[in-house]
């Protein structure tokens, strides 16, 4: 926690305007980078935070402000639809959506589940942000999606000598790029 305090003094999010509990952090998260951005952001903009399958939808009309983290899987962000499912519960308020994944940001892989999993007419009214998350270690069936193109871009490579399939396979080795600076472009959007 001190450490987060002190992200925040250095970052300077947390001086000029305030926030209050009128925003709501929403998070969906399976390894845990996508739980702990929403908690810095929440922390930061001083708002609630809860996880997509203990929302109640009901009882949103004290937040004007939401914010839905998410993950990137397999090219699509995990729980948009339900998001999509409940925007009449959304629609009116700010609305700021974020996904971590091992793509690093601005990569087509996360801009095409992006276009692909939102809708034209919701993604002019709200604000995305991509951030990096980390593979460490994964369950079963992740370790196999993962194993097999970085064995077939290894394959690619003896035969090719091709170095961009040497920097495609880095993105299929284990990393950390959480950062929490990164988090300064939301909590700033929610300030406005």
């Amino acid at each position: 926690m001190k450490s987060l305090l002190k992200v925040s003094k250095s970052l300077n999010i947390n001086k000029k305007k305030t926030l209050s509990k009128s925003t709501l952090i929403i998070y969906n998260s399976k390894y845990g980078s996508t739980k702990e951005y929403a908690s810095w952001i929440a922390t930061n903009a001083k708002a609630d935070l809860v996880s997509l399958d203990r929302v109640d939808w009901d009882n949103l009309g004290k937040y004007s402000k939401v914010v839905f983290g998410t993950y990137l899987h397999i090219g699509a962000l995990v729980g948009i639809k339900e998001i999509l499912a409940k925007w009449s519960y959304l629609e009116k308020k700010k609305f700021v959506l974020f996904s971590v994944s091992a793509a690093k940001p601005g990569n087509f892989v996360i801009t095409d589940a992006y276009t692909k999993g939102v809708p034209q007419s919701i993604r002019n009214k709200i604000k995305f942000f991509q951030l990096r998350g980390r593979m460490v270690k994964l369950d079963l069936i992740d370790s196999i999606a993962v194993a097999v193109p970085k064995t077939l871009l290894k394959i690619q490579y003896f035969f090719s000598k091709d170095e961009n399939c040497l920097k495609r396979i880095e993105g299929f080795s284990p990393f950390d790029g959480m950062d929490k600076h990164s988090i300064v472009p939301i909590v700033s959007e929610l300030k406005k």
